[in-house]
């Protein structure tokens, strides 16, 4: 069973295939027709044809066992890959494949075919794609009138390498190697690369006029101190988990940092970091939807911690820490434990709310609701991790 959360919405896919997802709909990232948020798990009208789920910002994706992967939800910026920007609510089919892996970020997703990764959609920056976009290849985002570059349909690299992992972020993207070796790309004006700035990358904006900002344009490596066995990039940070269980963050470079690499430090590193606490880590998710979010891990042992800035019980549990974020919002500057004894096999990190699965098939949520994204009834935010039904599966409270 896998999990995946957006934004505002979660999706949930059991070892039958079915998809449930819940939270804001405005765009059809639930599968389902209607727009009006819904708090509780509703069944993708997509089939039972569901191996892994992926969410973005007002999109999903997932990968089916054949190989083939489905897009929905918001289009406007060519995030559904399939050569038109027109969102849908039924689920379209990125070009190419057969797919080993994809994975959705904030306006763009990218996926692995054999050990080439090809990304699709926008990033505002146009570096989080991997490649130079002609000037025909321009999006207007509507909300701000500014021109963006998009790629309608998946593309290649221009510099490719073989790799066998890739984890599309807000702005940029970062993919591993077999040997371990973790290579990002795309904006890097917080340090989200892990690496030097190399290039410069434009918005164009016919009406306030263009802005500037550092990016790398191709794979550039990151300097961890071991081979990783994964890697996630988020909004403005990215985690790898190294071979040893050691996890190591990067990124959010300024004044106001919120503690989400999780080394205990006051400030963010253009260099990975170890998160601190003395544990040892089998996987990570973070929040690519906004650079004020958070990290959550798990355990050997399948405990869940999360640390970062923790509006809205976004952490699972009380964070005491004083952090420089813009409204003194409660954080924690190393991991803290979520408020459960449950193990978890897998956990989603979105904005300022966190999901995860247990080892007994339960999803359990905490964090912000404003919008559903609790899955559990209500529009209530709580700190309190709580299981949520309407699967159809092992539901035990």
């Amino acid at each position: 069973m896998t999990i995946a959360a957006g934004d505002a919405h979660a999706c949930a896919a059991n070892v039958g295939g079915e998809l449930f997802c819940w939270g804001l709909n405005d765009r059809g990232q639930l599968s389902v027709p209607g727009g009006e948020p819904l708090p509780r798990p509703v069944l993708s009208r997509l089939g039972t044809h569901v191996g892994e789920v992926t969410a973005g910002l007002g999109f999903t994706c997932d990968l089916e066992a054949q190989g083939g992967v489905t897009c929905w939800g918001d289009g406007r910026m060519g995030q559904l890959g399939w050569g038109q920007l027109f969102s849908s609510v039924d689920g379209v089919a990125p070009s190419g494949g057969p797919w080993e892996a994809v994975s959705a970020g904030g306006h763009h997703a990218c996926a692995l075919r054999g050990t080439d990764v090809l990304c699709w959609g926008t990033d505002r920056y146009g570096a989080s794609l991997g490649r130079r976009l002609d000037l025909q290849a321009r999006c207007i985002r509507l909300e701000s009138n500014e021109l963006w570059p998009c790629a309608l349909e998946p593309a290649g690299l221009d510099d490719p390498r073989p790799f066998v992992e890739v984890s599309a972020g807000l702005w940029h993207t970062c993919a591993r190697e077999t040997s371990g070796s973790v290579w990002c790309w795309g904006a890097n004006s917080l340090g989200q690369l892990g690496a030097a700035t190399e290039s410069e990358c434009v918005i164009e904006d016919p009406i306030h006029g263009d802005a500037h900002f550092p990016c790398n344009w191709d794979p550039r490596p990151v300097g961890l101190p071991e081979p990783a066995t994964s890697v996630r990039a988020g909004a403005a940070h990215s985690c790898a988990l190294g071979a040893s269980g050691a996890l190591h963050c990067w990124g959010f470079d300024v004044p106001i940092y919120g503690g989400q690499l999780g080394h205990g430090g006051s400030t963010g590193s253009r260099t990975p970091v170890r998160v601190e606490g003395g544990h040892s880590w089998k996987s990570v998710a973070v929040s690519r939807a906004t650079i004020f979010g958070s990290t959550c891990a798990l355990t050997t042992e399948g405990e869940a911690y999360c640390w970062g800035v923790g509006r809205l019980g976004g952490l699972g549990a009380d964070a005491a820490d004083v952090c420089p974020v813009a409204d003194g919002a409660p954080c924690a500057l190393l991991p803290i434990r979520v408020d459960t004894q449950a193990r978890f096999t897998d956990l989603a990190v979105g904005d300022e709310f966190a999901c995860g699965v247990t080892a007994d098939q339960r999803v359990l949520c905490w964090g912000a609701n404003e919008l559903g994204q609790l899955g559990d009834g209500t529009f209530v935010s709580r700190a309190e991790p709580r299981p949520i039904t309407g699967f159809g599966w092992a539901e035990a409270g």
